[in-house]
């Protein structure tokens, strides 16, 4: 008999914690001297969607590893503040962010019930796109120095605000990508956005439609 781990499947806890590191980013509470403060609950949000997609293989291992790395280029951006170091740790967390994104999605595609977790978890890998994006802007934006047409400092709010609207294809315009790396992450991400809506009200619809099957049989 399967032995079933009391996180798994609790994608109502995971969408509370994506919930949480998305005000604490665009909130603008997050500067240099309090980095450290997002690497907690992301950490967390990383080990939550591996415990409760409850998949294995390789996808796994790369979360785990960038977790981990993450917190340690974490701490010694705290020791030795710099561009890069800063950087990578944003650099590491989207890796992790991703693999988490995979893990979630691909228990999404692999469950034929449609239930309240279902839901959840299906919002949960529209956050963690999201997440990824910002993450990922951000380290592009560390290291160049040049991520926006808008010259100035640009914060973690300015990054997660640019990544969720870009995924939405709102595209306000008040930020804008400078330079090929920026813009082709800013057109992956709407491209992926919209395939990943459409992935997962296709699939929704599918195991909806299963599942009324099976009862009226």
């Amino acid at each position: 008999m399967k032995r079933t781990s009391r996180w798994e499947n609790r994608f109502d806890l995971l969408i509370v914690l994506l919930v949480i590191d998305y005000t604490i980013l665009v909130t603008g509470l997050v500067t240099r001297y309090t980095a450290m403060a997002v690497v907690v609950p992301i950490l967390f949000t990383v080990r939550v969607s591996q415990l409760a997609s409850a998949q294995k293989g390789v996808w796994l291992r790369v979360g785990e590893v960038a977790g981990l790395l993450g917190v340690v280029a974490a701490l010694a951006d705290a020791i030795w503040v710099g561009r890069i170091t800063g950087g990578l740790v944003n650099a590491l967390f989207a890796v992790a962010m991703l693999a988490s994104f995979i893990l979630v999605a691909s228990h999404v595609l692999r469950t034929d019930d449609v239930t309240a977790q279902t839901m959840f978890a299906s919002l949960s890998v529209y956050l963690l796109l999201g997440l990824f994006f910002a993450l990922a802007d951000t380290a592009v934006g560390d290291v160049t120095r040049h991520f926006f047409a808008q010259r100035g400092a640009h914060s973690y709010s300015d990054y997660s605000y640019f990544s969720f609207i870009t995924l939405t294809t709102v595209g306000y315009g008040d930020l804008t990508p400078f330079g090929s790396t920026p813009r082709a992450l800013a057109v992956l991400e709407s491209i992926s956005g919209q395939m990943v809506l459409v992935t997962l009200v296709a699939r929704t619809v599918s195991s909806a439609t299963s599942m009324r099957n099976r009862k009226g049989n």
